[in-house]
C-alpha cells in the first residue's frame, strides 16, 4: 500500500509542473536571428489572469507590444479560454541572450514562464534579389503621401505601398510610424488589391498594405517617423529537382523605410473671423427651425448642419446665443464621416430642444460658420437668416428684481417693455380711506383676520392642486421622459469625452469613457443600479423593448470589447470604429426605444 501511495505522490509530482507550464507559457517563432532581424515572442494564459509582469528585453529593441488578443472555443471537450501577450523584438548586437521568466497569477497563485534563449548572429550583407550586384531591387517599399505640403487641419492620402516581383508571402508590419502630430483614420480594406505598374523603370506587381487619412495638427516640419516591413519572400536557389523545375526557398525580408516629412503651413491670423471653429475645407452650411409660431404649451428645434470635404470630423459647430426666454436642452448630435483617397468628406448636425416660457416675440440668429479654404487660401463664412419666433399664451416676462430699466427681458416687445418699467416705478394712488383701528385691540383676534387668512391658504390650496391634476394630464409620464432625456444626455457626455481621449492617443481612457457611455446609457434607460445590471438582465430588457436581436448583439459585442480593452490595458486593432459603432448603435436604439 505504503508502494503504491509514493508512486502516485510522485507522479503527482513530476506532472505538476508540466500541468503549470501549460497553463501558462512562454512561445517565439525563431531561436536565432540577425542583427536587425524581428522576431516575435508570446506569452499565453490558458485561464483567466491577473498582474501580468513580462520579462526584461535588454539585449533587444522592442519594436511592438504589448499587444493582447483573447479567444474563447468550444469543443467537445468543453470551453477553452486563451489570453495571449506578444511582444515584437529585434537583435541589437551579435550574442547569446536570455529572455527570463514571465510572471502571472492565475486563481491566486503565481506562475513563471520558462526562459528563452535567442541568439543573434551578426547582419550579413543582403544582395539584391537577382543575385547580381547593380541589378534592381525585386522587393521594395514605399510610403505615399498625396501632397508634401499641407494647412494645418487639411487632411491628405497615405499608403504603405509595395513593390514585388517574387511570389511573397503575407507581409506583417513589425513597426509603424507613431504620427506624432497628425489626426489618423484607417480607410477600411476587405482585401489587399495588387496591379502592375511601373517603378523607377521596372515593371513589378504592387499593392497597398495599408491606407489612411491624416490631418496635421500643429504648424512646421512633421516627420511620422518609421516603417518596417517583415515580408516572406520565395526565392530561387538556382538548383532543380529531379523534374527539372526550379527549387526555391522562402526567405524572410526585413523592409525599413522612413516615412516622407510633411511642411505643415499654419492657417493665417490676420483676417480670422471669430465664427471660425477650426474647418478646414470645402463646406456648406444649413440651420432649420421647425416652427416659428407656438404656444408655451409646445416646443421647436434648432437643426445646425454642415456637410462638405474636409476635416468635417474635427470641426465644431456654432454655438448659437438664445433668447433668456426659452429652456434649452443639451443638443443630439449626429456625424457620418467617409474617408477615402479622396480624404474625408461627410456632414455633423446638431438638434436642439427648445421649450419656451414666457410668450412674446423673439429673434434667434443670424447664425454664421466660417471655415478655411485651402484651394483659394482664404477664409469664408456662411451665415444663416435670422429667424423670429411668436410664442402666444402663457405668462408674459418681467424684468428680473434689481435689474436697471434699461435692461427688459431680451425679445420682449416695446409695450411689454413699458408696462413692466411703470409697474416698477409707480405705485397706484389710494382712492378709499383704510379702516381704522380702535387703539389697544390686536388685530389678531378679530374673527375677519382669521376667516380671511383660511380662505386664502384654502384657495392656494386648491390651486396647488389643480396646477398638479392639469400637469399630471398635459404630461402622465413626465418623469420617466426626463430620465430616457438625461440618459442619451450623458451618454452624449460621455461620448464626447471618449472623443477628446482618443484623439489624445489615450485609448484605456478611451475605453473607459465608451464603457461607461454604454452602460451609463443603459442603466438610465431602464432605470437599474450599474451594481445590478448584467449582460444577461440587458439583453431581457432590449428583447422587451422590442429592440431587432442583431441589434441586441452588436450592443453585446460592442460591450465586450470595451471592457476586454479595459481590462487588458490595451486597445483593439481599431478604436476609431469601436467609437462610430458606439455612436451610431446608440443613435439607433435611442430612436428605436
Amino acid at each position: 500500500m505504503k508502494k503504491w501511495l509514493s508512486i502516485f505522490i510522485f507522479t503527482l509530482l513530476s506532472t505538476s509542473p508540466l500541468w503549470a507550464q501549460d497553463l501558462f507559457s512562454a512561445q517565439t517563432n525563431t531561436r536565432q536571428v540577425q542583427v536587425g532581424e524581428s522576431f516575435r515572442v508570446k506569452f499565453i494564459m490558458k485561464k483567466r489572469g491577473s498582474d501580468f509582469q513580462p520579462p526584461d528585453f535588454s539585449g533587444f529593441k522592442q519594436l511592438s507590444g504589448r499587444n493582447v488578443s483573447m479567444s474563447t472555443t468550444m469543443d467537445a471537450s468543453g470551453t477553452h479560454f486563451t489570453l495571449t501577450y506578444s511582444y515584437i523584438l529585434e537583435g541589437k548586437k551579435p550574442g547569446a541572450f536570455t529572455i527570463g521568466p514571465a510572471s502571472a497569477t492565475i486563481e491566486g497563485e503565481t506562475y513563471r514562464t520558462k526562459p528563452l534563449k535567442i541568439t543573434v548572429k551578426p547582419r550579413q550583407s543582403s544582395p539584391s534579389s537577382n543575385g547580381q550586384p547593380g541589378k534592381p531591387e525585386r522587393l521594395l517599399l514605399k510610403p505615399l503621401v498625396s501632397a508634401p505640403e499641407v494647412y494645418v487641419g487639411e487632411p491628405l492620402y497615405a499608403r504603405y505601398r509595395l513593390y514585388f516581383k517574387d511570389q511573397i508571402g503575407q507581409p506583417q508590419i513589425s513597426e509603424e510610424p507613431r504620427f506624432d502630430g497628425f489626426y489618423r483614420r484607417a480607410i477600411k480594406q476587405d482585401r489587399i488589391r495588387t496591379k502592375s505598374e511601373r517603378y523607377q523603370g521596372q515593371r513589378y506587381t504592387a499593392g497597398d498594405l495599408r491606407q489612411m487619412v491624416l490631418i496635421p495638427q500643429r504648424p512646421g516640419r512633421l516627420e511620422p517617423g518609421t516603417l518596417q516591413l517583415e515580408v516572406p519572400v520565395n526565392e530561387a536557389t538556382g538548383q532543380r529537382d529531379w523534374f527539372g523545375r526550379p527549387i526555391t526557398r522562402t526567405r524572410q525580408r526585413t523592409l525599413r523605410k522612413t516615412f516622407p516629412p510633411i511642411q505643415v503651413k499654419a492657417l493665417p491670423e490676420s483676417k480670422q473671423p471669430a465664427s471660425f471653429s477650426g474647418g478646414v475645407g470645402e463646406f456648406s452650411f444649413e440651420a432649420r427651425l421647425s416652427r416659428q409660431e407656438l404656444t408655451t404649451d409646445e416646443s421647436l428645434t434648432l437643426t445646425l448642419e454642415v456637410k462638405g470635404q474636409g476635416n468635417i470630423a474635427l470641426l465644431e459647430l456654432p454655438q448659437p446665443e438664445f433668447p433668456e426666454a426659452f429652456e434649452v436642452f443639451d443638443p443630439e448630435t449626429d456625424q457620418q464621416v467617409k474617408v477615402g483617397s479622396f480624404g474625408m468628406r461627410g456632414s455633423q448636425s446638431a438638434e436642439y430642444l427648445l421649450v419656451p416660457r414666457y410668450s412674446g416675440t423673439y429673434k434667434l440668429g443670424p447664425i454664421r460658420f466660417s471655415y478655411f479654404d485651402p484651394q483659394a487660401e482664404r477664409y469664408r463664412t456662411i451665415s444663416s437668416p435670422q429667424f423670429t419666433i411668436d410664442i402666444k399664451g402663457g405668462q408674459v416676462p418681467t424684468t428680473p428684481p434689481g435689474s436697471s430699466a434699461a435692461a427688459p427681458p431680451s425679445g420682449t416687445t416695446g409695450e411689454q417693455q413699458q408696462v413692466n418699467y411703470l409697474n416698477r416705478t409707480l405705485r397706484f394712488i389710494q382712492t378709499k380711506t383704510a379702516d381704522w383701528q380702535p387703539q389697544n385691540r390686536s388685530l389678531l383676534r378679530t374673527p375677519g383676520y382669521w376667516i380671511a387668512y383660511g380662505s386664502l391658504w384654502l384657495v392656494a390650496l386648491f390651486m396647488v392642486i389643480l396646477y398638479l391634476i392639469q400637469r399630471q394630464k398635459r404630461h402622465p409620464d413626465k418623469q420617466n421622459q426626463r430620465r430616457q432625456r438625461l440618459a442619451a444626455r450623458r451618454s452624449q457626455k460621455h461620448l464626447a469625452q471618449a472623443r477628446k481621449k482618443l484623439r489624445a492617443g489615450a485609448h484605456e481612457a478611451f475605453y473607459t469613457e465608451l464603457a461607461q457611455a454604454l452602460w451609463g446609457y443603459f442603466s438610465q434607460k431602464f432605470d437599474i443600479p450599474l451594481s445590478q445590471f448584467t449582460k444577461d438582465r440587458l439583453r431581457e430588457e432590449l428583447r422587451r423593448a422590442g429592440l431587432p436581436a442583431e441589434d441586441t448583439e452588436d450592443t453585446l459585442q460592442q460591450l465586450e470589447s470595451a471592457e476586454m480593452a479595459r481590462y487588458t490595458g490595451l486597445a483593439q486593432k481599431n478604436p476609431e470604429q469601436d467609437f462610430e459603432r458606439s455612436r451610431l448603435l446608440l443613435t439607433k436604439i435611442e430612436r428605436r426605444l
